[in-house]
Parts: structure tokens; sequence; C-alpha cells
């Protein structure tokens, strides 16, 4: 199984990916998207809950077999 990598935003996760560089090239889109909130790459998802967005879905149900 290959390591995850989550994006955070406040306090719940927007997205996921198995890719490091491509974890912070999400980042990136969504500060751009929200420069108001905070976003970070983190490495579990810890208690956070996973909000599900057009944006996210695709990868959601790739790594996390969330529908």
């Amino acid at each position: 199984m290959s390591k995850l990598y989550y994006i955070k935003c406040d306090d719940f996760i927007c997205d996921v990916t198995n890719r490091f560089d491509h974890a912070k090239e999400l980042l990136k889109e969504y500060q751009i998207d929200d420069p108001t909130s905070n976003y970070k790459v983190q490495y579990s998802q810890g208690s956070t809950e996973i909000i599900k967005t057009e944006f996210n879905k695709e990868r959601l149900k790739q790594w996390l077999n969330i529908t």
C-alpha cells in the first residue's frame, strides 16, 4: 500500500493523493482558489472529516474507496 498525503483545509480534509509532488500542486490550487483558508499537507487523516466535492471525488474514490 502506498503512502497517502492529505490536504487539510482549516478543520477538514479536502483532498488526498499518493504523491507528494501532486499534493504540493493540489495545495497551491486550493490556496489560489481560497487564499483566506489555512491549507497544509499532512501524512494521516486523523479524526478529521473528509469533505467530498466535484473537484476531489475521483481521488477520494481511487485512494479511499469513498463513493
